[in-house]
């Protein structure tokens, strides 16, 4: 059975209703210029750091909220929205994340990989410590947690 049949049977608005409550981010231009190089667009480079806006706004929504919880507009949402705004302003904009991955190496304009695109929201999150929400990069594919 597929993914959709296993969660909301055959209930296609149930189904509909959560795919609309993501936030969707994919490429664009004519933004406001990254830091101090020219880039404007994050066509052919941006595609993870896109990737990584989108896993990083769900888990502030279900945050949030709830995993029940379905799209419409309220203040808290608004504010996170804010945050992903391609703007040099927005906390966890393109231009944040790409200026983040500098301290891995990376300059603006390259290609991250996942997991420097997951270190860069871990720096940028370092700012927003009224979530009360701690963000890990697990490596080598295990986390350990003292207690």
């Amino acid at each position: 059975s597929s993914g959709i049949n296993a969660e909301y049977g055959e209930d296609k608005d149930a189904y509909e209703e959560d795919v609309e409550s993501f936030l969707w981010f994919s490429y664009r231009r004519n933004f406001r210029a990254i830091g101090g190089t020219q880039f404007t667009s994050d066509r052919g480079w941006g595609c993870m750091l896109r990737c990584i806006q989108m896993l990083y706004s769900h888990t502030l929504i279900r945050h949030a909220f709830s995993r029940d919880w379905r799209w419409k507009f309220c203040p808290k949402y608004n504010a996170i929205l804010r945050d992903f705004l391609d703007d040099p302003n927005g906390l966890y904009s393109i231009q944040q994340i790409a200026k983040a991955g500098c301290s891995a190496g990376k300059d603006v304009g390259t290609w991250f990989g996942p997991n420097t695109a997951a270190q860069s929201i871990r720096v940028l999150s370092e700012f927003h410590k009224d979530l009360n929400l701690n963000v890990q990069v697990v490596m080598d594919n295990f986390m350990c947690i003292e207690d």
